[in-house]
């Protein structure tokens, strides 16, 4: 399993930033995680923020349509919190063309995952602060791909935990 980081735990890391890069590279996550919103001047922002310096909603843009429209080479994940089925959320990620997808970790079990499986996508969980061990090793178990996390040093822990 891979462990990408968007922040830490530590005081004053705030996600999406790049000191908070910095830091989780250093911790030896695999990778990092951020969130690339079209501004409406049609530039790409690194931005976690709800909306950009105008007051305008980052929501009203949809970055992702728009990045595989321009760059169609470029791999885009599809990062969901939904109640509706696996069966759904998956179809919808299929649909939009991508081979990623990044459920909210009440949203992964073992329909979850086998249904991702079934159309060949990629799963990379993301959690919060403030998961137990026990449910990143459970994510470890059901197979799991990838964790995204602000608890990187947790993730990474429980990751050796298991292989060893």
């Amino acid at each position: 399993m891979l462990v990408y980081g968007h922040g830490t735990t530590e005081p004053g890391n705030r996600i999406n930033r790049r000191e908070s890069f910095i830091r989780v590279r250093e911790l030896g996550v695999d990778g990092v995680e951020l969130d690339v919103r079209l501004n409406p001047d049609g530039e790409l922002l690194v931005i976690y923020d709800p909306h950009y310096e105008d007051g305008s909603a980052v929501a009203d843009t949809s970055s992702l349509d728009h990045i595989r429209n321009r760059r169609p080479d470029l791999g885009t994940a599809y990062l969901v919190l939904s109640r509706r089925p696996a069966k759904e959320v998956v179809r919808t990620c299929v649909e939009h063309g991508h081979r990623v997808i990044h459920p909210y970790i009440s949203m992964v079990d073992e329909t979850f995952m086998k249904t991702a499986r079934d159309h060949d996508l990629e799963v990379n969980v993301w959690t919060g602060f403030d998961e137990a061990d026990e449910t990143i090793e459970a994510l470890i178990s059901l197979g799991v791909d990838g964790v995204i996390t602000g608890d990187t040093k947790q993730a990474l822990r429980c990751r050796a935990n298991k292989a060893g």
